[in-house]
């Protein structure tokens, strides 16, 4: 499983704030890029796997942060799924 950090365009994230509703968090995306912007900062909005932020670009350690806080959640199911024995029958 490749997770990667996607730039997303203000249309699409708009649209996608339109479909889900208000309360979405495509729109609380939305409401923190206006935000920054207000406050004079270059600010885009990033999926990384199921997870968005909004932000100025990362830099690499920043990047590798992100990644693994992403990752964490199926390292985790991973490690709960059971072991199958061998052996006996």
């Amino acid at each position: 499983m490749a997770i990667e950090i996607v730039c997303v365009s203000d249309s699409e994230l708009e649209q996608l704030a339109k479909e889900r509703g208000s309360r979405s968090i495509e729109a609380r995306v939305v409401r923190q890029l206006r935000k920054y912007r207000a406050k004079d900062f270059q600010a885009y909005a990033f999926r990384v796997g199921r997870y968005y932020f909004a932000g100025s670009v990362p830099d690499a350690v920043t990047e590798l942060a992100i990644l693994a806080l992403a990752a964490a959640p199926w390292r985790r199911a991973r490690a709960r799924r059971p072991r199958r024995r061998r052996g006996r029958r």
